[in-house]
């Protein structure tokens, strides 16, 4: 049977300028340079084997003795291919386009970034670790300098997605929030430091440009909340989970008191989770507290609030809007809408 690749070959020497499909192409690292870079070569590359397969063919046509290829044209045609197949046909990898930080972090409490990725290139479905606001999923590495020198590094666990993981559709991006604190030093102290994220097992993963970090030691009202919760917190080990496990007949149980507070989001999160009152009767300001990094996860609890007051026009206009403003929680906003509320939902099973 004749193979794929003389197939294709002898396609090219009857000068129909078909074009390379496929290869086995070791999968390109999705930095946000090399993503650039790579995208770079692949359009020049696809680029210079279109010209070169068209005129080759036709040249190859006038010259063929019957069906016959001349060594020398089989090693031009065959470097062609190699060529072509490199630059057009790599695998998907992640591809970072934004992490949002917030203006300074307070030691001892969650560090939460605000990351968006996609597939690269966009027309691939990917599947992606499943990180979100409540645990990384051991998918999430970051480097650290201090005056420019390398101080820690931590390269993603979840090796092959066994730790929990999604699809990425074509063409979508996906926000979430990841807590840096679960992959960082305890001992870091006060400072500003410059991180990369690394997000994904090596063989799609994606590396974020540099961003920078301002830590500040905790003031006596923030140590007396790490006191009080101390604790659970060693139970649970991380912020993320403290918050999604239920509280226990001690813990604290308060508002945030203010944009400033280090805990706002963990606290509303859990009172969304597993407070006594209805949902339907929660007022949208009592979200007015995340603003910053935690507007787009403004707009989609919001959502999820309005979704338990039966307004149906009013949950559209507000999900049309926040989709809008917001592409990388479509998922999330999408569910919504489909009646799909997580927070309903976690509500409905925090018992068993």
């Amino acid at each position: 049977m004749l193979s794929h690749r003389k197939f294709l070959l002898c396609l090219l020497a009857l000068g129909l300028g078909c074009k390379t499909a496929g290869s086995n192409v070791a999968p390109a690292r999705a930095s946000s340079v090399t993503a650039a870079r790579t995208s770079s070569a692949a359009s020049g590359g696809a680029a210079t084997t279109n010209s070169a397969t068209t005129s080759g063919g036709s040249a190859t046509t006038g010259g063929l003795h019957g069906n016959e290829l001349s060594a020398e044209r089989k090693a031009e045609l065959d470097a062609e291919l190699v060529r072509g197949a490199s630059s057009s046909a790599r695998a998907p990898t992640l591809r970072i386009l934004e992490v949002q930080v917030e203006p300074v972090y307070v030691l001892g409490f969650p560090m939460y970034v605000g990351v968006t990725f996609k597939s690269d290139p966009s027309a691939s479905s990917l599947r992606v670790p499943l990180t979100s606001w409540d645990s990384t999923e051991d998918a999430v590495g970051v480097s650290l300098r201090a005056s420019d020198q390398l101080i820690y590094e931590l390269e993603p666990h979840n090796q092959l997605l066994e730790f929990g993981s999604t699809r990425l559709r074509a063409g979508d991006q996906r926000r979430v929030l990841i807590d840096l604190s679960e992959v960082l030093p305890s001992t870091l102290r006060a400072g500003t430091y410059e991180a990369v994220i690394a997000l994904g097992p090596p063989d799609i993963q994606a590396h974020s440009a540099p961003v920078t970090l301002r830590l500040r030691a905790p003031t006596p009202k923030e140590k007396e909340i790490l006191r009080l919760t101390a604790a659970e917190l060693e139970d649970s080990r991380t912020w993320g989970q403290w918050t999604r496990f239920p509280p226990t007949g001690s813990s604290p149980k308060r508002q945030p008191w203010g944009t400033k507070d280090p805990l706002r989001f963990n606290w509303l999160m859990r009172e969304l989770l597993y407070g006594s009152a209805a949902l339907k009767h929660m007022p949208l300001s009592r979200l007015d507290v995340l603003d910053g990094i935690f507007l787009p996860e403004r707009a989609a609890l919001q959502a999820e609030l309005l979704a338990q007051r039966g307004d149906i026009a009013a949950l559209r206009k507000h999900i049309a809007a926040a989709k809008r403003d917001y592409p990388g929680l479509s998922w999330w906003l999408d569910s919504i809408e489909e009646g799909g509320s997580v927070i309903a939902w976690a509500r409905s099973h925090r018992d068993e």
